[in-house]
């Protein structure tokens, strides 16, 4: 299995970091808030920790071709990893650091609304940088990486930002073909 996030896997060299993701997922959160009627800065800060734990050795993990059971403990060890990282930071960070906790690990038992829809725009956030790579030349498939996130998105504010997105893709991608 590679390292990495799903789409340096695919060969896209330059393709985001960890902080590069989580700026445009802060900056969904923050534009997005009111729309979606939640807590605006508990909105972010999710948004800021949500993959924190990615940005500490080794970073992602993305698993393919493997069987369901090593699957399981990959993501088993990885959820570890990662909240021991985060842990770690937040211990750093004061008083406001076990706040910063506690809404990581809202995020992490998705128990609130907050935590949902940062779920679903982190989906997003991915398929748009699948479909602004293609745009750039790389060779990517970006259909995987809409099918996956059209499954996982249900807020009808998060669903049009997704149909718009996917119709500028497809109208790229009739181009291309012509």
């Amino acid at each position: 299995f590679p390292l990495g996030s799903p789409l340096r896997s695919r060969h896209v060299p330059e393709a985001e970091s960890v902080g590069d993701h989580s700026y445009g997922l802060v900056t969904l959160a923050m534009l997005l808030a009111d729309q979606l009627q939640v807590d605006q800065l508990k909105f972010m800060i999710m948004a800021v920790f949500h993959d924190l734990g990615e940005s500490v050795p080794p970073g992602d993990v993305v698993v393919y071709h493997v069987s369901r059971e090593e699957q399981v403990r990959l993501r088993e060890e990885k959820r570890a990893r990662e909240s021991a990282a985060i842990t770690t930071i937040c211990q750093t960070l004061g008083a406001d650091g076990a706040q910063y906790l506690a809404v990581w690990q809202e995020y992490c038992a998705q128990i609130s609304p907050e935590a949902r829809l940062i779920t679903e725009l982190d989906r997003l956030e991915v398929a748009y940088q699948a479909v602004r790579y293609f745009m750039d030349g790389h060779i990517l498939d970006p259909h995987e990486f809409l099918d996956n996130v059209r499954a996982e998105i249900s807020h009808p504010v998060i669903r049009e930002l997704f149909a718009r997105l996917e119709k500028e893709f497809l109208r790229e991608e009739a181009q291309r073909k012509q």
